[in-house]
């Protein structure tokens, strides 16, 4: 069976009433305690005025005015019988000191020791009042017969004097017991108002106490509850990492493990919703790729068969204007001194050879013709390429370095339209190094990459501006006077048909880098 557990809320009340049954019990002790120093006080009271009873007695005794010989001498007379009687015994005085000790025991709250002192004074009470009779019939029978009092009174005398020492004796006893009583009654209050007082303060201290342990077993919830708070705020801000570490056993056990688990789940959620988003965002360029590659293919074609057929325009008649001018070229050389119009004439023949050249590129961007693949290494073509540019490299004056990875794969490509792709890379970016002078400098790397073969071909030319590094690919697109537009993007089509990537990072003063990627065989 599994032990009963209490929840928050009935621990906070237990608390709350084990609190306030301390303070209750302060009060009621504290009032308990006054109502017993009251008792005291009471008592005190009552014996004082038993003491101040007897004292006077004993007082009234002492002064008493010796009448033997002036009683004997005198007439008697009732009057003074009941003078002389009121004046050496009291009789008032023990009556009062009577109804006082009945008082007191008629007294509900009184302790041991008292009852054993009224027990005590009731036999002295008696006693005296034995002593009083019996001084009283004495001091009668001397009333009643002086003569016979005269004759025998030295015997009388003694007996009266023998009876009247026993009442000396008797009060000074009770005037002592009463003064000793009262003593220790006011000690007895004074050690019990003082141990009221330390029990009070005790009690006091310890509902202190009491009260500080509950406050800080009350506080546990609410640092663990600021504990909730703090998670929440942490997962708020995106940290799931953060877990509240609060042991089970009641409500916020419970609820931190639950948020926990929460916690976990949102961060899974997350988790899987990143993840979906990283793969839309993949999916979504990809698409956007896609559809450049799409837009580009279709304006591409388009410039293409328009180009074809500017160029069948145009090509026909150049054809036709470059034979008449060789024809005509020959019938000069027939004249006599034909060198002023010979020159003119092949300057004419050289803008007809650029315009022919122009259409023949025009054709080739528009032929879009697919690559005859077959594996090749491209560390033999960029070879043979350079020793094939070796010449034009020694007449710009600009030196060149082949940093190629021995162990390269071979690649499945075109080698006619790769070289033609690589061939207008390295002269673009020997024209650039050439404005150096003497300094100009190319450099070709082949590495791996993730399985794939990448070609660097890098210039120390003037670099490209970023507004026009975003258009170098456009068809028509040229910083050259007189250049086509046509190199780089000739070039782009070739390397993507192949299934390649071709891109270009530069900035204006160090240079230029084009970077080719292939799928590796």
């Amino acid at each position: 069976m599994k032990p009963l557990k209490l929840s928050i809320s009935a621990k906070l009340f237990l608390g709350f009433v084990c609190l306030l049954v301390t303070f209750v019990s302060v009060d009621i002790w504290s009032v308990y305690q006054l109502r017993q120093i009251g008792v005291h006080i009471r008592m005190l009271n009552r014996y004082q005025r038993l003491t101040g009873l007897a004292s006077q007695m004993e007082v009234l005794r002492l002064h008493k005015k010796p009448a033997w010989q002036q009683f004997l001498k005198e007439k008697p007379s009732k009057w003074k019988q009941e003078l002389y009687q009121r004046l050496r015994f009291p009789n008032l005085i023990l009556k009062l000191l009577k109804q006082h000790h009945l008082r007191l025991v008629r007294f509900s709250r009184h302790s041991q020791q008292d009852k054993v002192f009224l027990y005590k004074l009731k036999a002295h009470l008696q006693r005296l009042r034995e002593l009083f009779q019996q001084y009283h019939l004495m001091l009668s029978s001397a009333f009643a017969s002086r003569q016979t009092i005269a004759k025998q009174w030295p015997k009388r005398r003694t007996m009266l004097q023998s009876v009247d020492r026993r009442l000396g004796r008797e009060i000074r006893l009770l005037v002592l017991q009463m003064d000793l009583r009262l003593t220790q009654s006011v000690l007895l209050a004074e050690r019990e108002e003082r141990s009221s007082v330390w029990g009070v303060i005790l009690i006091s201290i310890i509902a202190i106490i009491l009260g500080l342990i509950i406050l800080l077993l009350s506080s546990i919830p609410l640092r663990r509850i600021q504990t909730l708070v703090d998670m929440i705020q942490s997962i708020k801000e995106g940290d799931y990492a953060k877990k509240a570490d609060i042991p089970p056993g009641d409500e916020i056990g419970t609820l931190a493990k639950e948020f926990n688990s929460m916690a976990q789940a949102l961060h899974e959620r997350d988790l899987r919703l990143a993840q979906k988003h990283t793969e839309l965002e993949e999916a979504y360029e990809d698409l956007q790729k896609s559809s450049e590659k799409l837009l580009r293919s279709e304006r591409l074609a388009a410039i293409g068969r328009l180009a074809a057929q500017i160029t069948h325009e145009i090509r026909n008649p150049l054809n036709s204007i470059s034979l008449n001018l060789e024809l005509l070229e020959e019938d000069l050389l027939t004249l006599p001194d034909p060198e002023e119009s010979l020159a003119a004439l092949r300057t004419a023949m050289e803008k007809i050879d650029h315009l022919t050249l122009i259409t023949n590129g025009y054709l080739q961007f528009a032929s879009g013709k697919p690559p005859q693949l077959s594996p090749n290494n491209i560390n033999r073509v960029l070879t043979d390429l350079f020793e094939f540019l070796r010449p034009e490299f020694e007449s710009r004056r600009v030196t060149w370095k082949l940093d190629l990875f021995e162990q390269l794969p071979e690649v499945n490509v075109d080698q006619n339209q790769i070289s033609q792709a690589l061939l207008n890379l390295i002269r673009n970016g020997m024209e650039a190094a050439s404005q150096h002078g003497e300094e100009g400098h190319m450099k070709v790397l082949t590495h791996i990459e993730q399985e794939n073969v990448l070609i660097e071909i890098q210039d120390n030319g003037v670099g490209i501006t970023p507004e026009d590094l975003e258009q170098i690919f456009d068809p028509f697109f040229s910083t050259k006077e007189e250049g086509t537009g046509l190199g780089l993007p000739l070039t782009q089509q070739i390397i993507n048909a192949h299934g390649g990537q071709i891109t270009c990072r530069s900035q204006p003063g160090e240079g230029t880098t084009f970077t080719l990627t292939f799928p590796s065989v």
